[in-house]
């Protein structure tokens, strides 16, 4: 591999970098990550790994608090309930007494 068209490759990814398109780079990353050198797509692979982890991480906490407003939700509800039953028991106690 020539170190002209690794600079061009670095050229390339810093245009798109640049340019603020980040689809673009990691589209450019993943269509020429064999051009790089070897320590280098090494590099790469591990950033896109951590980015995945970091994403599913980031998703299982937002399904993790998702499932907290759930439950408190449910609760909320059912207290909700229980204050309406406690409600009409004392409603049909005084119906039944005359009050």
């Amino acid at each position: 591999m020539s170190s002209t068209n690794i600079t061009d490759l670095y050229n390339k990814l810093n245009e798109l970098i640049a340019a603020g398109d980040e689809a673009a780079a990691r589209a450019f990353l993943v269509e020429h990550l064999k051009e790089f050198p070897e320590d280098v797509r090494k590099k790469i692979v591990f950033e896109f790994f951590a980015e995945a982890v970091d994403a599913k991480i980031d998703a299982d906490s937002n399904k993790a608090r998702i499932q907290k407003q759930g439950m408190a939700a449910l609760k909320d509800i059912g207290d909700a309930e229980e204050a309406l039953k406690s409600k009409d028991k004392i409603s049909n106690i005084r119906s039944s007494l005359g009050i």
